[in-house]
């Protein structure tokens, strides 16, 4: 009941200050919102909640729009990865769920799923991860910084993230401040 009446505050001020839009700007605040929001939906819902996140009408794709032959992408979406470094969910990128990431480098050699389920674990409220990747397939490695935090459903720990790239995880976190 709590976690509805969270997710319910949570998606009226989404609503109220146009966080819904497709047009939505991806900004540190925006993508810390949308955690926030999925965060309250998945302990509530579970994997049921992951055709919500994966919907372009509800509001967590958003940002800039790129269309592609291979689909319509958007700048900022929700994943959700398990403790295992598994990727349960990729709203943006199907073709990564069930992957696991175990290992995995950024162009810079840091381990970033690993430092998404650290920074989990450790903080309730949830942290910023700076890592270096592609805006696109094949491109040029970017700054980017990912609001992750901890879930739990039916006593499942992930973590669920929406990241914003060239913007360094210091100004995310100025940004956000509360």
């Amino acid at each position: 009941m709590k976690n509805s009446i969270i997710y319910m505050s949570i998606c009226l001020c989404m609503i109220f200050t146009g966080s819904f839009s497709q047009a939505e700007e991806l900004t540190c605040g925006s993508a810390k919102l949308k955690v926030l929001a999925a965060v309250s939906l998945y302990n509530e819902k579970g994997e049921s909640a992951f055709t919500v996140f994966k919907d372009p009408d509800t509001g967590f794709l958003f940002g800039e729009k790129i269309v592609a032959k291979e689909g319509d992408t958007y700048s900022g979406f929700i994943f959700i990865v398990d403790f295992q470094h598994v990727m349960l969910m990729h709203a943006n990128n199907p073709k990564l769920d069930g992957l696991d990431f175990s290992g995995k480098k950024d162009s810079k050699g840091n381990l970033f799923v690993e430092e998404y389920v650290t920074a989990a674990k450790t903080d309730e409220k949830g942290a910023w991860v700076e890592y270096f990747w592609p805006k696109k397939a094949g491109g040029s490695s970017h700054l980017k910084s990912t609001f992750v935090h901890p879930a739990i459903y039916k006593g499942k720990n992930v973590v669920i993230g929406c990241g914003v790239f060239d913007v360094s995880k210091h100004e995310c976190i100025k940004q956000t401040k509360e």
